[in-house]
């Protein structure tokens, strides 16, 4: 057997391996001469896509740039009320102005500082406020007066729409209510303050809503509410003054130390948030101080920092100072590439990196591509290669399949060398085990002509069930071996089957009392008769009934009901015992097969007896079915024609 299957394997080897090597290794060395033809082709055709691409490039991105900077020219222009408080673009860092040399950053000029002076500097405004603080201040103190005086003016401003009065009628009431000693009323005050939009700022270019957080945050009073203010300042779109960022640092560092827990770690995570700005205010320091080195025109965007910015400025105008304008170069070039419809991959970088220059208007920049591969050039197929090409799939999958072919039945073999092993060592300790039952007492009988009657009559019906057991091992291996031949014959006849039933009961119910089972039987009455085979039939009760004893476990209960069901007889033998895997549930019918469990290998059997069942079902016309769960036991289910029909 073993010369034979290599001398398959030899042929194999031989017919099909050999030659699809053959063909594979001049398929490939063709295909190489191809590629390195088709490789040398196309470097003119990259060269000339790079160049196209390149200058696709350098078009949308300078289109890119110039919007942005229209868009921010005409966003300078419009009322601080009207415009946002983002920039027009997210890519965009900064928005001076060039006075001559100097760059003037966007928080060293505020309009609204400028405004808040008109306001508060109002005749009849200004009075009022001189009026309530001799109240305030002058001896003899008369809180009370000076803050009527404020709740009128702020009542007046809020009337007449002037925010900037109301506000520092707000401050100045919110100070006196504390000098009063009314806390819960200045309190009150500032939290309206707390909630003042951040354009609100008094003469210092400071927010109204930071002075009311420093207040409020020193108390510990609303930190919550105070946070959540605070947060919203620091990850706004708009440009902090020195002052504000260093003021709005005071106040998250007083939260980190409120006894709200939450408070304190969220203090902590957007003072962290707002550290990382400093970068930003270093490179626009930075920026302001090398300004008049840059010699900045319109036309280009020139790189600068560490966090490359690309920084260019607008055309002059007679009423306004030109404005410089820096956006972050990483932001523009990604909406580049995702915009891109080119084929050809690439990535813009600063002018130290590798790359070709981008060219006129953008001397800081570079663009490099990924060197087109294989699956982006395929190589051309010509008259000399196809043939292989074509040739070798087919062969390819020739090979494999006779491989597979190969591998299943030397497979196949090893199983049933293994099964057939298996079986006879199965057999052997099934076959010792009765005998020497029956040649221990038969011994025990014949040596001792005194033994009492009852142990005899024990002894002899130890014999009897040994017999019995011995025969159905036999029968079994016998009917498996005629099936196997395609020689077992059923002699189907009228049949009862609580008759059958009782009668399997009887050859085990000495073996059940013995090892201590109980057995719990539930037979309908009424039954009509089936064709079946009667000893086919209570054999394959037998089997089922074995099984259940051999896989009870420590449970000693056993059930067996006759039924009827959907026009069937219903035979089911259930046990409590040790059960059946769910994966496991379709292949214990099949012959030979036992679970390789630690469990089952402890419990004898051949593997005929559920496979000698499920053919009996099957040439009855009915079925055999199993349900079970690991640990709970298993049901059996014999399920057998009552309209006396049988397949011919």
């Amino acid at each position: 057997m073993k010369q034979f299957r290599y001398k398959r394997f030899f042929l194999f080897l031989v017919v099909l391996i050999i030659p699809s090597i053959v063909i594979g290794l001049l398929g490939w060395r063709n295909a190489a001469q191809q590629r390195e033809l088709d490789a040398k082709g196309q470097v003119d055709e990259e060269r000339n896509t790079k160049d196209k691409a390149k200058v696709q490039i350098r078009e949308q991105l300078l289109a890119l740039l110039e919007k942005i900077k229209s868009d921010e020219s005409a966003a300078a222009g419009r009322s601080s009320a009207a415009r946002s408080a983002a920039y027009s673009h997210p890519a965009v860092q900064l928005v001076g102005q060039a006075d001559g040399g100097r760059l003037i950053l966007p928080w060293e000029v505020n309009p609204n500082a400028a405004r808040f002076v008109a306001s508060i500097k109002e005749e009849e405004f200004a009075l009022r406020i001189l009026e309530a603080g001799r109240f305030e201040n002058v001896e003899p103190v008369d809180y009370a007066s000076a803050e009527s005086i404020y709740s009128r003016l702020i009542s007046s401003a809020e009337e007449s729409g002037k925010p900037a009065q109301a506000a520092y009628a707000r401050v100045r009431l919110a100070r006196t209510l504390r000098k009063a000693g009314k806390s819960s009323q200045a309190l009150a005050v500032y939290r309206q303050l707390l909630n003042l939009p951040s354009t609100d700022i008094d003469d210092d270019g400071l927010p109204y809503t930071l002075m009311a957080a420093t207040v409020l945050s020193e108390m510990h009073n609303a930190d919550r509410e105070v946070l959540d203010r605070m947060a919203l300042e620091a990850n706004s779109g708009t440009a902090l003054a020195i002052n504000q960022k260093f003021l709005l640092g005071v106040v998250l560092e007083a939260l980190k130390n409120s006894g709200d827990a939450s408070v304190k770690s969220d203090a902590a995570r957007v003072l962290q948030q707002l550290s990382m700005r400093d970068a930003y205010v270093e490179q626009a320091l930075a920026l302001q101080s090398s300004f008049p080195t840059l010699h900045m025109t319109v036309s280009d965007w020139q790189t600068y920092g560490k966090d490359m910015w690309l920084v260019s400025m607008t055309a002059p105008k007679a009423d306004a100072n030109p404005l410089v304008i820096a956006v972050r170069a990483e932001d523009v070039f990604k909406e580049i590439v995702s915009r891109s419809d080119s084929d050809v991959r690439f990535a813009i970088s600063a002018a130290d990196a590798a790359g070709d220059p981008l060219g006129e208007n953008l001397p800081g920049l570079r663009v490099t591509f990924r060197p087109a591969g294989a699956a982006d050039h395929p190589a051309r197929l010509d008259a000399q290669i196809s043939p292989y090409l074509f040739a070798l799939p087919p062969v390819v999958a020739l090979a494999l399949l006779g491989g597979y072919l190969l591998w299943r039945d030397t497979r196949r073999e090893s199983r049933m060398a293994e099964m057939r092993s298996q079986f006879v060592s199965s057999v052997s300790h099934e076959l010792k085990t009765p005998l020497t039952s029956i040649r221990m007492f038969a011994e025990t009988l014949q040596m001792n002509d005194a033994t009492p009657s009852e142990t005899r009559a024990e002894y002899l019906d130890t014999i009897v069930n040994e017999t019995e057991r011995l025969t159905r091992l036999l029968n079994n291996v016998l009917d498996f071996s005629r099936i196997e031949r395609g020689q077992r014959n059923y002699h189907m006849q009228p049949t009862a089957l609580d008759a059958v039933v009782h009668s399997a009961l009887r050859t085990m119910q000495f073996p059940l009392t013995q090892q201590g089972f109980h057995l719990q039987v539930d037979i309908c009455e009424g039954l009509p008769p089936v064709h079946a085979d009667r000893d086919a039939i209570e054999q394959a009760i037998l089997n089922l009934l074995s099984n259940a004893m051999k896989y009870s476990g420590k449970n000693r209960d056993i059930e067996v009901q006759l039924c009827s069901k959907d026009g069937s007889a219903l035979i089911q033998v259930t046990d409590h015992g040790i059960g059946i895997p769910q994966e496991e549930l379709k292949r214990v019918f099949q012959r030979f097969y036992r679970i390789a469990t630690p469990e089952n290998r402890a419990i004898s059997g051949t593997g005929l007896g559920l496979s000698l069942v499920a053919h009996i079902a099957e040439a009855h016309g009915g079925s055999v079915e199993v349900a079970s769960k690991p640990g709970e036991g298993s049901t059996f289910s014999l399920r057998l024609p009552l309209n006396g029909s049988h397949p011919s």
